[in-house]
C-alpha cells in the first residue's frame, strides 16, 4: 500500500515522497504448500527501503527471545529469503513441522558443516535453553531490524501528565 505523509505546520504544508506500508500480524502460519497465511492485521508500518513487497511485521507476544526482543517489539521480517543466504546469529521466523504458529528463533550453526539449529534466548526458562534441529522448521523469514515501541506509564485513572521535575539548588 502506498501512501503520502503530509505534515502541517502554522504556515506551511509538507508533503513527503510515497511510502509503502506493510502489514503487521500477531500470528501467521505456512500450509502445506508452503504459501503464508498471515493472521488479524493489527495495524500498518512504513517499509523499510530494500524491503520486498512480501515483507511482513511480526509483533513479539511471548518472552522466549528476551532480552533481544520484548513482548510487543516489532520485528521487521523479509520473507524472500533461503537457508543458504543466512549466517550463525541471524534471527529468523519459522514454523515447527508440528505447529500451527510461527515462532521467532536465533540461528546458529553447529561444528560440522551441515548442521544448522535454532535456539531462545531466554535461559530463565528451561524448556527454551534447547538447541532445535532446523531441518524440523519451516523457514517463513529473516529479521532485518526490530523497533521497540514504549507507551506511557498507565495508572487506573488513566496516562500520567508529564508537569515537570522539582528543580534542585
Amino acid at each position: 500500500t502506498k501512501d503520502k505523509r503530509v505534515v502541517k505546520t502554522e504556515d506551511k504544508k509538507i508533503v513527503s515522497e510515497p511510502v509503502e506500508l506493510i502489514p503487521v500480524v500477531i500470528s501467521l502460519s505456512v500450509n502445506r504448500a508452503g504459501e503464508l497465511k498471515l493472521g488479524e492485521i493489527k495495524s500498518m508500518e512504513i517499509k523499510p527501503n530494500g524491503m520486498s513487497d512480501n515483507s511482513l511485521v511480526f509483533q513479539v507476544v511471548g518472552r522466549s527471545m528476551l532480552p533481544e526482543f520484548n513482548v510487543n517489539d516489532f520485528a521487521f521480517v523479509e520473507t524472500e529469503v533461503k537457508r543458504g543466504t543466512l549466517y550463525d546469529g541471524d534471527f529468523v521466523l519459522v514454523q515447527h513441522k508440528d505447529d500451527e504458529f510461527a515462532d521467532l528463533k536465533q540461528v546458529i550453526f553447529g561444528l560440522r558443516n551441515n548442521e544448522w539449529y535454532l535456539a531462545s534466548l531466554n535461559k530463565d526458562i528451561p524448556i527454551y535453553s534447547t538447541l532445535r534441529p532446523f531441518e524440523d522448521y519451516a523457514l517463513i523469514g529473516k529479521v532485518m531490524s526490530k523497533v521497540t515501541k514504549y507507551k506511557h506509564p498507565v495508572r487506573e485513572y488513566g496516562r500520567i501528565p508529564m508537569t515537570g521535575f522539582p528543580i534542585r539548588n
